[in-house]
């Protein structure tokens, strides 16, 4: 009889939060909250800063994912909590709220590497001390089985990619224009759609999604002039919702998919100097590095 073996089984295993607790930091100097390491799936990023004085200070917060440098810059209210999570429109910054519902885990970004620093940019108040938290899990060998000798099974790791991104200025009425061309095993974290023009006049642009043979509209979306819309899976059918805000933005979507691709077109005649903008923030399915 033939050998039967299972292949290895990974799975995202929740570790010790990784916490800073730093007394009378030094100015301009990044510490770690979270050193460099492998295969992380980040749920919360949280920093607050605390001083005698009550005074607000400027913490700046940087996260480096595959190598990526993204920052964040926040005039941090004396004892109180921010939240960091990843920017629907850029690779380069990171975005921040008060409230823990719109942290990271909106998108739970992943990387092979991931290390999360903070400093203190403003001068330090009366007993000054900068605090920061990761809430964190890294992707870990589960029922390994047993296989054949020389067997090596492949670990497979979510990348962040670069984000998607397509301006058109001015678009065609009617026309498609690609944001995220067919591309394989796809984790979409955000899409956000984007139009601006000098009347300052609403205008709709339908969103169109083919994934895994499924068409999912074309669904058009009244955008207000110079507002981001993100949009979402909608729980009743094929479709994207929008929504004005993040909250109900990427931790409903999470849209995994082996085959995606994503168009748009303005379908209001274009206003003077219009322009319209679609963005997709994902990532790929791809196999781990050796550093297991």
């Amino acid at each position: 009889m033939a050998q039967m073996y299972t292949p290895a089984r990974f799975h995202y295993e929740k570790q010790g939060i990784a916490t800073l607790n730093q007394a009378a930091p030094t100015q301009n100097l990044y510490y770690d909250v979270l050193a460099e390491t492998h295969y992380v799936r980040l749920i919360y990023v949280n920093i607050y800063q605390n001083n005698d004085d009550v005074a607000a200070k400027d913490i700046q917060a940087r996260i480096t994912m595959d190598g990526v440098v993204s920052t964040c810059l926040i005039t941090a209210l004396n004892g109180t909590a921010y939240y960091l999570h990843l920017a629907p429109t850029t690779d380069t910054t990171w975005s921040y709220n008060t409230g823990a519902y719109n942290a990271a885990w909106t998108t739970d970004p992943r990387g092979h590497t991931v290390q999360v620093e903070l400093r203190i940019t403003s001068v330090n108040g009366t007993n000054q001390t900068l605090t920061g938290h990761v809430q964190y899990e890294t992707l870990e060998a589960g029922n390994t089985g047993a296989g054949p000798v020389g067997y090596s099974p492949t670990r497979l790791h979510y990348w962040k990619m670069p984000i998607a991104t397509d301006t058109e200025t001015p678009p065609t009425q009617g026309t498609y224009y690609t944001v995220l061309d067919e591309d394989h095993a796809i984790r979409v974290l955000y899409l956000t759609l984007y139009q601006q023009n000098d009347d300052l006049a609403n205008k709709i642009l339908w969103l169109r999604a083919y994934i895994d043979g499924l068409t999912l509209g074309p669904t058009a979306y009244t955008l207000a002039n110079n507002t981001y819309t993100y949009l979402y899976l909608y729980p009743q059918g094929e479709y994207f919702f929008n929504s004005a805000t993040l909250v109900n933005s990427g931790y409903y979507e999470g849209v995994r998919a082996r085959n995606i691709m994503i168009e748009y077109l303005m379908n209001s005649v274009p206003g003077t100097n219009q322009t319209m903008s679609a963005y997709v923030q994902y990532e790929k399915l791809l196999p781990c590095r050796a550093v297991y």
